[in-house]
């Protein structure tokens, strides 16, 4: 296990990758439309109250805000189309906060770096664990329409996160997260 930031043993992950089938595609591209308009209403509010408190640069009794995660996950509790389970709508909201975090890290060795501003047509939909279940040897993802969740056919145990996304080679593709509980291997020598 590695150490995290704040000293704590921070638990180490194995995703297992599969490929969907074609005839899910149409379902697919509506989710990942609506994670796409989330992530864009979300950057986009941001960035609009960042540069409305801010005001004139002339002011200094103006304050700039900045937006929490817990702040923007309560403006944004659902989708614009309400096809999201409400903790994706929330795991939407931490990839834009943990993309601005990011950004802000490459600033301080790369002045070339920059803040997220593009808005997304289509992306990634994550299901966490409160919308994941394993039932008679398939896979049910919940989303915002409480009868129509996602069913995929499914061999193997429950996983802990689950992210749906689009492959470069084309296709959308299932990652499943599951928390490694591998022994860790001791060194055989002093070498590499």
């Amino acid at each position: 296990m590695a150490i995290g930031k704040r000293g704590r043993a921070a638990r180490t992950y194995f995703v297992r990758k599969l490929t969907l089938p074609s005839i899910l595609k149409p379902r697919l591209d509506e989710l990942s439309a609506a994670s796409g308009a989330l992530y864009s209403q979300v950057l986009t509010t941001f960035w609009r109250t960042l540069r409305r408190s801010a005001g004139k640069r002339k002011d200094h009794r103006r304050k700039a805000v900045f937006l929490s995660s817990g702040t923007l996950q309560k403006l944004f509790p659902k989708d614009p189309a309400g096809l999201l389970h409400s903790h994706s709508c929330d795991a939407v909201v931490d990839a834009f906060i943990a993309s601005m975090d990011s950004a802000r890290t490459r600033k301080k060795t790369d002045p070339k770096a920059r803040f997220p501003r593009r808005c997304k047509r289509f992306f990634k939909v994550t299901f966490k664990s409160s919308a994941i279940r394993v039932r008679d040897g398939q896979l049910i993802l919940s989303t915002g329409d409480r009868t129509n969740p996602l069913v995929i056919p499914w061999a193997f145990d429950l996983p802990v996160n689950v992210e749906i996304g689009w492959r470069a080679c084309g296709g959308y593709e299932l990652r499943a997260m599951y928390v490694d509980t591998r022994p860790v291997q001791t060194p055989l020598g002093d070498g590499v």
